[in-house]
């Protein structure tokens, strides 16, 4: 990947981590807006990362959608038993958080080489030293996990097939 405008991989992973925390801490209507556009914008230009990480947070979203939309105290909402206007809210602005997210963490992937992003964590986590803390270990640690995440997505295809007794 060439380097964007001169700008070292540490500089592209701070000004990226920055972004996305500026935009996770948007206020109600605005993060929904944001999620479905970082979403589309990621679908198109990282499908299969994006959908992979979907994939693999399914049932995290679904769980945060449903903790929130039927746990929180609020006016029940008719035709949905148990379920409270202000917990779905706070539930999609969540999961509108969630989305962006993994969006932006998709968008890095797919842009980003698993070598250059190592390279970017060292140098900012470089500083860690100083309290006695290993960076080296820890990245190594990190190499080690990216690389059997992208193991296991390759390897893991259940092949579970239902058969509809005739």
């Amino acid at each position: 990947m060439p380097m964007v405008a001169g700008l070292t991989p540490a500089a592209l992973l701070l000004g990226w981590a920055v972004i996305l925390a500026t935009i996770v801490s948007s206020p109600w209507p605005q993060i929904v807006i944001v999620a479905i556009t970082t979403t589309v914008f990621a679908l198109f230009l990282a499908t299969t990362v994006l959908r992979r990480l979907l994939r693999r947070t399914r049932l995290l979203l679904l769980t945060v959608l449903l903790l929130f939309g039927w746990m929180t105290p609020g006016m029940p909402i008719s035709g949905l038993p148990g379920a409270t206007g202000d917990g779905l809210l706070q539930g999609v602005e969540q999961l509108s958080r969630l989305l962006v997210s993994l969006s932006m963490v998709a968008l890095l992937l797919e842009y980003m080489p698993t070598e250059r992003l190592l390279v970017a964590c060292h140098v900012l986590l470089r500083p860690l030293g100083y309290l006695r803390l290993d960076v080296d270990r820890f990245i190594l640690r990190l190499a080690l996990t990216l690389r059997q995440i992208d193991k296991s997505g390759e390897e893991f295809a259940p092949s579970i097939s239902l058969q509809v007794p005739d």
